[in-house]
């Protein structure tokens, strides 16, 4: 916490680990109330402890790349975080959750979840070129206030594809939702705009 401009680059997800040992989390970025800024992590794999990989907390220009999660990435009240080519699984609860917090996710494995991604409170997250696949609930579930764009993603072997939840607000273009109980979920005061997309083998579109 308290850093600005930190970068920690390592040699690969196979070659660098961080396991947590007594501690919940086992890498935190930030921390009430000093925050942190500007921050790069990439090239290595955490292994979670308490249910919790990576958390990251009141913080600005936070950037994962090329990091392999194994357990959550939760963000609260941080804005622009990026998650980039990284492999996120095998959660107890969520793969990424974001509350009250602002990013992007580009090119992401997120694997055998709960759920894949869950935005909540007034986030607003862009998803894009994403594979997400074998969670037990919804691949994206959206609540409260948040906003999403989620484009070109792919969204395979869920319990559900993308659930719209209380006031969120998506748009949602170019993704392949596929092999899932149900394709999209809308609850009635959701606003969702929805073009291109390719909805097959699904119980229930």
């Amino acid at each position: 916490h308290s850093k600005d401009r930190l970068s920690i680059i390592g040699e690969g997800m196979d070659q660098v680990i961080l396991t947590g040992k007594k501690r919940v989390g086992t890498l935190h970025i930030g921390k009430w109330p000093y925050g942190a800024t500007n921050v790069t992590i990439q090239g290595l794999s955490v292994v979670q402890h308490g249910g919790l990989g990576v958390g990251i907390f009141n913080g600005r220009g936070i950037r994962l790349k090329q990091i392999r999660v194994i357990g959550m990435v939760f963000s609260q009240q941080v804005q622009d975080v990026q998650l980039e080519d990284c492999v996120i699984g095998d959660s107890e609860t969520t793969g990424v959750a974001f509350a009250d917090s602002t990013g992007m996710l580009i090119g992401n494995v997120i694997d055998h979840n709960d759920h894949g991604v869950a935005i909540g409170g007034i986030s607003e997250v862009t998803l894009q070129r994403n594979v997400i696949t074998r969670s037990l609930y919804e691949a994206v579930l959206m609540t409260d206030q948040s906003k999403a764009r989620l484009i070109q993603n792919t969204l395979v072997q869920n319990g559900g594809g993308a659930a719209f939840h209380d006031d969120a607000q998506a748009d949602v273009q170019g993704n392949i939702i596929s092999q899932s109980a149900v394709g999209f979920l809308f609850f009635p005061g959701s606003h969702t705009t929805l073009a291109f997309n390719a909805l097959y083998g699904n119980q229930g579109d």
